[in-house]
């Protein structure tokens, strides 16, 4: 084997498994062609590898218009749940910088801040409701699924999401269970070890929130869908967005109220930074920002093929 068509077929691993049946091969005897046997440069091999990532994403249906309607509301679908997973990440550090800042803040001084932070803890409600429905509408799909012998199929990723919820559960109950043996000091930056405990249990509660993400990706792209399920989880991943909107604009609200009247409560507390841009808070904004952007363009994507779906089947 040539050092050319070694490299090249390991570039056809992003190539989705009908195109590199189809073309991998014919790829392969041009770059040989072109190149000889002396291998591809580096902007070669990543020049291939966009394509197909490219590729990829079309025959998901995440652009392009080759892939069914139906296929490309499910992928933007999935796009939406993402970034709202993003977005539960990005509150979980907005709440924690935000606990105390009603005890810090002057009741006239409230107003603003007041009203951001309400419509976060509203928004981050309502789309927790929504995604909550959404399961559910999808579990009779799971339930055909599972019937017409497709377990197999759904297994190792319902399992992989059960191990990561039930260790979040044991974790959080242990550390709550420590934490109220602690006076509020320690609890807040008092006690280093306990400060370590709960900074590793943040970083598991990421990693169960993408296994659980990722898992149900796996699961729904397997689900056969009707198209009026299709057409009702799309119209929820859409509504979810707009509900995004909300939470990052309380978000806004809040910090620029607290900025405005009271910025020393931005700058102290436990992640203190003496600044009214401190650090977190402008990881979070970004963060959501970055997931509003990408949950937006899956949005749209819904709302431009939602009319369609059906219709290739009449």
């Amino acid at each position: 084997m040539t050092r050319t068509r070694d490299q090249i077929e390991r570039c056809l691993r992003w190539y989705p498994p009908a195109w590199s049946a189809r073309y991998g091969e014919e790829l392969v005897s041009l770059s040989e062609d072109v190149h000889g046997t002396d291998g591809l440069t580096v902007r070669d091999r990543a020049s291939i590898v966009r394509s197909g990532m490219l590729e990829r994403a079309q025959a998901a249906g995440l652009r392009g218009t080759s892939a069914p309607p139906a296929r490309r509301v499910r992928s933007a679908s999935l796009v939406v749940l993402c970034s709202w997973s993003a977005f539960v990440v990005a509150g979980a550090v907005f709440a924690k910088f935000s606990d105390n800042w009603r005890t810090l803040t002057p009741p006239r001084d409230r107003r603003l801040p007041g009203a951001g932070y309400s419509t976060v803890q509203w928004a981050a409600g309502i789309g927790l409701v929504i995604v909550v429905v959404s399961s559910l509408w999808a579990v009779p799909a799971l339930l055909r699924l599972v019937r017409g012998g497709g377990w197999s199929a759904v297994r190792r990723p319902i399992a992989s999401a059960a191990i990561a919820g039930i260790s979040m559960v044991a974790l959080t109950a242990g550390l709550a269970s420590w934490a109220r043996h602690l006076s509020g000091p320690a609890r807040n930056g008092g006690s280093a070890v306990y400060g370590a405990a709960f900074l590793a249990w943040a970083v598991c509660g990421v990693a169960a929130l993408c296994v659980t993400t990722a898992s149900g990706v796996t699961v729904a792209t397997r689900l056969p869908l009707s198209d009026r399920s299709t057409r009702a989880l799309g119209l929820a991943a859409a509504v979810l967005t707009i509900d995004m909107v909300f939470v990052l604009g309380g978000l806004l609200a809040w910090w620029a109220g607290l900025a405005d009247r009271a910025p020393g409560v931005l700058g102290g507390g436990l992640l203190a930074t003496g600044t009214v841009v401190p650090p977190a808070l402008v990881g979070s904004a970004l963060v959501m920002v970055g997931a509003l952007v990408a949950g937006g363009a899956g949005a749209c994507r819904i709302l431009g093929s939602l009319r369609s779906v059906g219709s290739e089947t009449h």
